[in-house]
């Protein structure tokens, strides 16, 4: 199955596209840090990881965007853009939200004991949660 993730939460932008079974096979990745552009940027970085993969956009079964926490800016440009692909395609490419702070603890998955993630949440204050 093919996924393409994108994550607009945080200063830095990051569209993925990955190829999932049981595991994960293969993945072309891309960021992009340029505050502020991620509306202007991420639609030439989905265009240019999709190339870099070298996958047709119909061949995608999912679409994953982070929701946070974060930039609620960023969120609405990520939900957003992740919405307006799945309708370009008919509809028929399914969309999940995913949590960053889970997908951030997911990099541990085989460490036993409590992760915490932490993100910069600016002015001296940061976003965190154990698992």
């Amino acid at each position: 199955m093919l996924v393409l993730g994108m994550d607009t939460t945080a200063v830095i932008a990051s569209v993925a596209v990955a190829e999932i079974d049981d595991y994960i096979k293969t993945y072309s990745l891309f960021s992009l840090k340029n505050r502020l552009t991620h509306s202007e940027n991420l639609m030439p970085m989905v265009e240019q990881v999709i190339e870099l993969f070298g996958v047709k956009p119909s061949e995608l079964a999912l679409l994953a965007v982070s929701v946070g926490p974060g930039s609620f800016t960023g969120v609405r440009i990520g939900v957003s853009t992740v919405k307006g692909l799945s309708f370009a395609s008919g509809g028929g490419i399914p969309c999940v939200a995913v949590s960053t702070l889970e997908a951030l603890a997911e990099n541990l998955s085989q460490h036993t004991g409590i992760i915490c993630p932490l993100m910069d949440a600016r002015r001296q204050q940061f976003y965190n949660a154990l698992f």
